[in-house]
């Protein structure tokens, strides 16, 4: 249910389960952790969020996944808690992953900041010659920098 109510808008409905489940004793999967950390993404909710990604490895006894850590990238983006350390920090355990990058790319144009999406596009590039997505990102990011 976690799942099915995140994609869908009802981040409330989510949380709500999420946390039905969490009294229940239920043992969360790394899925459902995504649908969670996406749900509070959505919701803009970003110390809750952290702190359910703080707590995968510390209560759940899971070494966060990737997908997890993209979670918490767009997370950062979208509310605009944009802090390059804290998304380095988040980053840096997982540099092979193409898709986690993509999404450090996409918090850059919402911030504008060319510096880290340049960084961002050349870790992409390198792990996906073909991502058309990475030159188009950084093409607008740059564009933003420098409107005509």
């Amino acid at each position: 249910m976690v799942a099915a109510y995140a994609p869908a808008g009802h981040t409330a409905w989510s949380l709500w389960c999420f946390r039905a489940m969490q009294l229940e004793g239920v043992c969360l999967s790394e899925v459902s952790l995504v649908s969670v950390l996406s749900a509070y993404s959505h919701a803009g909710l970003v110390e809750q969020g952290c702190q359910c990604f703080a707590s995968i490895a510390s209560d759940y006894g899971m070494v966060p996944s990737r997908e997890q850590q993209g979670c918490v990238v767009d997370l950062l983006g979208r509310a605009g808690s944009w802090i390059a350390e804290d998304l380095i920090r988040v980053v840096a355990p997982s540099t092979s992953s193409s898709e986690l990058w993509k999404a450090v790319l996409s918090a850059c144009r919402i911030h504008s900041d060319v510096e880290l999406g340049e960084c961002a596009a050349a870790c992409v590039l390198e792990m996906d010659l073909g991502s058309d997505s990475a030159h188009m990102i950084l093409s607008n990011i740059c564009a933003m920098d420098h409107p005509t």
